[in-house]
């Protein structure tokens, strides 16, 4: 069997078209796969978009509390300046505190030893013939009255102790 002409062409035809046929589903394929791909480049466009922002967005922060931890180790240097002279401060006060006492402790022995031999000399004036008991006065307390049994030790380390309170002179050097 012979094949003529139209059969030849019919079959060329059919050919063409299959091929066409694959052809065109390929074209299709292919560009569903660049609509894809599209759509992909466009997402992952959009999404570098919004990873930049929020890089800037963290690198801002960043930088802030950059900034605040600065501030907050100037700010600890300067308290611990001030805690420093604050102490120093204190302990200047209580020194001087602590002087002031001393000073006022020595002021209350001289006077005591000062009364001590004022009525240790007064009990025991050899012009006055008897022994005198001084009066109580305001700058007197009653403890500073002679004791009633006329206690000999005590009497004894009165005497000592206006001996050792004598009054220095004074040196000036030039």
């Amino acid at each position: 069997m012979a094949q003529t002409k139209t059969d030849r062409t019919a079959a060329e035809l059919a050919r063409r078209r299959n091929t066409l046929r694959k052809r065109q589903t390929g074209a299709e394929r292919t560009g569903r796969q660049v609509t894809e791909l599209d759509k992909a480049l466009e997402r992952n466009t959009v999404q570098a978009g919004e990873q930049e922002a929020e890089l800037r967005t963290t690198l801002d922060r960043v930088a802030m509390l950059k900034k605040t931890i600065k501030a907050g180790k100037k700010h600890r240097d300067k308290l611990r300046t001030a805690r420093k002279k604050a102490r120093d401060r204190d302990a200047d006060a209580r020194q001087r505190a602590s002087t002031a006492e001393a000073k006022y402790d020595k002021a209350v022995m001289a006077d005591m030893v000062r009364r001590e031999k004022q009525r240790d000399l007064a009990q025991h004036d050899p012009r006055a013939g008897v022994a005198s008991v001084p009066e109580l006065t305001e700058s007197q307390p009653a403890a500073a009255l002679p004791p009633a049994g006329g206690d000999i030790a005590r009497e004894t380390q009165a005497r000592k102790t206006a001996t050792r309170a004598k009054p220095r002179k004074p040196t000036t050097t030039l």
